[in-house]
């Protein structure tokens, strides 16, 4: 399991780091932190000119066009895949020709993408 695990990693950081460069990609999480500093540095700011009930709605907002972008970009995820990468195939996909189930492999890719995306994503904020 956790032979696949790594796989799947290094799948994912192949992949992202070829699309959009590995320095750009590896310093992501760097400018989500940068942003979240900001963010918080200027919360008083924000607060003595918008109400709290406005800015709890322009966030949730923003989080939710955020999921409509990520959507939208599942959607067409498939086509773009093929055209930057041609017909790879993933791991996560490789079901039939690995002597492991499909669940075994559902359970990494879950378990891998929470923690991939925690430390990309979540870890930054914090």
């Amino acid at each position: 399991m956790f032979e696949l695990f790594i796989a799947m990693v290094k799948e994912e950081w192949r992949m992202h780091s070829t699309m959009f460069g590995s320095l750009s990609f590896a310093l992501f999480p760097v400018m989500i932190f940068g942003i979240a500093f900001m963010g918080a540095f200027l919360m008083p700011l924000v607060r003595s000119t918008l109400p709290a009930g406005n800015l709890s709605l322009i966030i949730h907002t923003n989080f939710l066009l955020l999921g409509f972008m990520v959507g939208a970009f599942g959607l067409l995820g498939n086509e773009v895949m093929n055209r930057r990468f041609g017909q790879a195939s993933l791991l996560a996909y490789s079901a039939r020709s690995l002597p492991l189930s499909e669940a075994h492999i559902f359970l990494v890719f879950v378990i891998k993408d929470v923690i991939y995306y925690f430390f990309l994503w979540v870890f930054p904020f914090g």
